[in-house]
């Protein structure tokens, strides 16, 4: 008897049992937050009165920034994720080829938010409406919930639209959002990139996940370039060059990476696949000692 993924908030009895061995392991996920940072007039954005605004604030990078830094991480992952989660710098952990080491999970840093929101002109805020799901991630709405908390204290008035995922997808694609927390698994560096960040190209299957349609013209030149590269260190090479220009500019805020829990009985081991794969050829006895 294995499973994977047991509840988050049964955790902690499992641990306590003896007839349960515990393992986990980073997936090759991201929660992420994308935001609109493309269209001139964003339909979750107002003035706090709810009045229009002049301009879509997320149009500017110290707003894109100031949001990642008034996230509390480190509290996201012990708290809400009981351990089950580690904070994010990209869309896949380092351990990755192609991931870039120089990158780290920004610091929850409310002073430097604040700061980039006033140097934005936006020191008493807006509205702002973050979508999620309620039924597709662990946790998914109370993240989204605790992430809008946080967020408050940069002036900012948010709401959270919380909707199931057989409604959130399709709404996402249609750019009803202005910002959305959801989820992004790649096996390799180079996939995630091209589906998430590059300005969407149907002719070389780009920005298949963009649904903010992200644009920047330095990320899609080096992507493309990795794209054609035989070799694999200098494919790797300009994917790091690719992932650290989107995360200078703030493409999208990565949150957390989850961390995919196993529980089996006594005497059974759990390879760990950052896949969200989990079949039998995971499992094995273990060798009792002689």
């Amino acid at each position: 008897e294995a499973i994977d993924l047991p509840s988050i908030a049964v955790l902690p009895r499992r641990r306590a049992a003896k007839r349960f061995t515990l393992t986990k392991g980073a997936a090759g996920l991201v929660h992420y937050i994308a935001l609109d940072s493309s269209r001139d007039v964003s339909p979750g954005i107002t003035a706090k009165d709810g009045k229009p605004l002049a301009a879509n604030p997320l149009k500017d990078p110290r707003v894109r920034k100031a949001l990642s830094l008034a996230i509390n991480r480190q509290a996201l992952c012990e708290r809400l994720m009981d351990g089950s989660a580690l904070p994010a710098s990209q869309l896949l952990p380092t351990t990755y080829p192609g991931t870039s080491p120089r990158l780290k999970p920004d610091p929850f840093d409310l002073p430097r938010a604040q700061a980039l929101m006033r140097e934005a002109g936006y020191a008493d805020g807006f509205r702002i409406v973050l979508a999620s799901t309620n039924d597709r991630y662990p946790n998914d709405a109370a993240v989204a919930q605790s992430i809008a908390q946080m967020w408050t204290r940069l002036n900012l008035k948010v709401d959270v639209e919380a909707v199931p995922g057989s409604l959130f997808f399709g709404r996402a694609t249609k750019q009803e959002f202005s910002a959305f927390a959801a989820q992004y698994g790649s096996e390799e560096a180079g996939s995630g990139i091209r589906g998430m960040l590059m300005t969407p190209d149907p002719s070389i299957g780009a920005g298949t996940a963009n649904r903010t349609r992200y644009s920047n013209g330095k990320v899609d030149a080096l992507t493309r370039e990795a794209l054609v590269q035989m070799d694999e260190g200098k494919r790797n090479a300009w994917l790091e060059k690719a992932i650290e220009v989107a995360m200078d500019d703030q493409a999208l805020i990565p949150v957390f990476y989850p961390i995919f829990d196993y529980a089996a009985k006594k005497g059974l081991a759990i390879t760990h696949r950052p896949e969200r794969r989990f079949n039998a050829g995971m499992v094995r006895p273990v060798a009792a000692p002689r």
